[in-house]
Parts: structure tokens; sequence; C-alpha cells
């Protein structure tokens, strides 16, 4: 999941996953891209 999260993290937009290995179990994860609270909060930030 983190690896498809990171894949899409430079592509514009909002994305809607459906995962599963097996079928019998489903996973939904929704990528949605949000700005930090303030500039001390950005990704990275120490």
């Amino acid at each position: 999941m983190q690896g498809l999260a990171g894949a899409l993290r430079n592509r514009a937009g909002n994305y809607f996953l459906i995962l599963t290995d097996d079928y019998e179990r489903l996973d939904f994860v929704l990528l949605e891209r949000t700005l930090p609270l303030s500039p001390t909060m950005a990704i990275g930030a120490r």
C-alpha cells in the first residue's frame, strides 16, 4: 500500500483503491491530498 501511495504521490488528484490478494477480503483505501496546517508541519520537517 505504501508503494502505491509513493508511486501516486507526484500525480494530481485523489485516488480510491480497492486492494485484495485473494478476493475474499477487500481493503478500500482513499488517498486524499491535504495541505499542512502550518509551514512547520510540512512533510519531513524537523
